[in-house]
């Protein structure tokens, strides 16, 4: 992905690692268990386009960010149809 952005002169989208959610700072009160949780990762223009990823009881999260018209819709999906073919099928 890095040599395809680079041969088109654009800017790669940023990613940020926010990483483990330590189940000790999630509980909101004892009467409201939490399932999932997550942080969203910043958007920097350019490129426009930030990918978070958490992992928060051992489930890996990812979150995408994106502002017009810097990235565009299709642009975005393109980006995402690419990344899902990394990750590892069930």
């Amino acid at each position: 992905m890095k040599e395809a952005y680079a041969s088109t002169g654009s800017e790669p989208p940023f990613l940020g690692n926010i990483g483990i959610i330590p189940t000790e700072v999630y509980a909101f009160s004892s009467g409201c268990p939490v399932k999932n949780a997550y942080v969203a990762g910043i958007i920097v223009d350019p490129p426009g386009i930030a990918l978070g990823v958490t992992t928060f009881c051992d489930m890996l999260t990812l979150t995408v960010g994106y502002r017009p018209p810097a990235m565009t819709e299709e642009s975005v999906e393109r980006f995402l149809d690419q990344l899902v073919r990394y990750l590892p099928g069930e």
